[in-house]
């Protein structure tokens, strides 16, 4: 990669502690707060209000039920865990069950 190319891929990233500004047009939302229950499933009620209705919401929690995580939304079929490993290059994306 260039350094052009790097530059031209850093300029359409953009930082905010706003979280109006953060979720506003929002396709995709990664939640990434402590392993706490009742923390989890506030923050994902205070934010869907927030998103358009077909934004997807993800949680990346490994040991917790994505059911009880989403209890506090009114659509949990856009709730996804999205778990994520390290080292990526060494563990695979999809996990196969043999």
């Amino acid at each position: 990669m260039t350094g052009n190319e790097a530059s031209a891929i850093l300029s359409r990233i953009g930082f905010t502690d706003n979280m109006y500004e953060a979720l506003d047009g929002a396709d995709l939302v990664v939640k990434c707060v402590p392993e706490n229950m009742e923390i989890k499933q506030d923050l994902f009620g205070d934010i869907e209000p927030l998103v358009r209705p077909d934004t997807i919401l993800a949680t990346n929690t490994s040991v917790m039920s994505i059911t009880q995580i989403a209890s506090k939304t009114e659509k949990k079929d856009r709730i996804v865990g999205a778990h994520f490993w390290n080292p990526p290059y060494l563990i695979p994306l999809v996990e196969v069950v043999k």
